[in-house]
């Protein structure tokens, strides 16, 4: 929703699927939906990339909870022609 959201008033912003410490390794070679079990968005504000857990509402921008920090994530962009 918060993606949607973000969309909606015309901020550019991208899903990113990841898999936490506890839930192991990912494999960077190709996408496999049973691989992540975490999702974040990237949003692009004032020109600065800046990550978003939505796992908590009190978290300030640009923090993730400790489980999310990985060194890779696949980010999903969808460009229509």
């Amino acid at each position: 929703m918060l993606l949607a959201l973000l969309k909606s008033q015309g901020i550019e912003a991208y899903p990113l699927l990841l898999s936490t410490r506890e839930h192991g390794q990912m494999i960077t070679a190709y996408p496999i939906i049973d691989q992540f079990n975490h999702t974040m968005i990237l949003a692009v504000v004032d020109g600065k990339e800046v990550f978003l857990d939505v796992g908590s509402m009190m978290r300030t921008m640009g923090y993730t909870r400790d489980i999310s920090l990985k060194q890779e994530a696949w980010m999903t962009e969808k460009k229509i022609a």
